[in-house]
């Protein structure tokens, strides 16, 4: 077989040869992209109870959460109580979540407490962002954090389903700690 001495020929080889590097180049680096995204997205997915705390405790939680926060059990009639930790940067994903939720319970008629997590809370609480509902006659609505995934936000919130089921005559008196989101362990 002959070579060819056609220098359009030669040209045309060695364009298609460089185009097809391009592609297996550019699928490379897409390929790589979508696993470094994936790897840290996964590495900021955490279980919200990954101990089991919640599981220990369950019958006298609330009780224990209230003395520990040093809080009335009398006086926390229609009360959000939201949890967050210093330095936590879970908490500006879930903040505008979380003023929703505020908003909707002033309007509600509950009052909202802010607490930052103490050592003593920390005995009790396995992450923040966390919230606690109480109902109007003191008793357990919700405990767990506002949402699962990434941001905390509203589209896949759990709280507020537990609070529209409550306002629809359903308590579910719902401790959450099969979750997996944006989380700081205490």
């Amino acid at each position: 077989m002959k070579a060819s001495n056609n220098p359009a020929l030669t040209q045309q080889a060695l364009t298609h040869h460089v185009r097809r590097h391009h592609v297996v180049i550019v699928v490379v680096w897409v390929i790589s992209t979508l696993i470094a995204a994936s790897y840290f997205i996964n590495a900021r997915l955490v279980e919200f109870d990954p101990n089991g705390k919640l599981q220990q405790n369950r019958q006298g939680f609330v009780m224990s959460l209230l003395a520990q926060a040093q809080l009335d059990p009398l006086a926390m009639d229609n009360t959000i109580i939201h949890f967050t930790s210093e330095g936590c940067v879970c908490n500006s994903y879930s903040q505008a979540h979380k003023q929703t939720l505020n908003q909707q319970a002033i309007s509600n008629g509950y009052q909202v407490i802010n607490l930052t997590m103490t050592a003593a809370l920390r005995e009790l609480v396995p992450a923040t962002p966390a919230a606690l509902v109480m109902s109007n006659e003191g008793k357990l609505v919700y405990f767990g954090p506002y949402s699962e995934g990434l941001a905390c936000s509203s589209s896949n919130s759990l709280i507020e389903l537990a609070i529209n089921n409550f306002n629809k005559g359903f308590n579910p008196e719902l401790i959450i700690d099969k979750a997996k989101g944006c989380y700081c362990q205490a």
